[in-house]
């Protein structure tokens, strides 16, 4: 049998009056949920970065195509309506 040191048997009697931690075993270790939460936040942040992106050219294209569109219908209406209220 190995002799236990007197590092070891203190080491032993914390862990016992729960003045310090238990070692983590493998799998503990493996399974830490600190681990799988900051996974799952850098994954979430990625999926965010991608959506804004898409809403952001969504955003142009939008705009882009207003401008094609509508744009002298809509600037002809409101120098319309300028006019109407300057005759006021």
């Amino acid at each position: 049998m190995a002799r236990k040191t007197v590092e070891n048997i203190r080491e032993e009697e914390m862990e016992f009056l729960g003045m310090k931690r238990k070692k983590k075993t493998p799998e503990e270790i493996l399974n830490d949920p600190i681990k799988k939460m900051e996974a799952s936040m850098t994954e979430r942040k990625k999926i965010q970065e991608g959506y804004m992106k898409s809403y952001k050219n969504a955003k142009v294209q939008v705009k882009e195509e207003i401008d094609e569109n509508q744009g002298t219908d809509i600037m002809e209406k409101m120098l319309g309506e300028r006019r109407d209220w300057v005759n006021e």
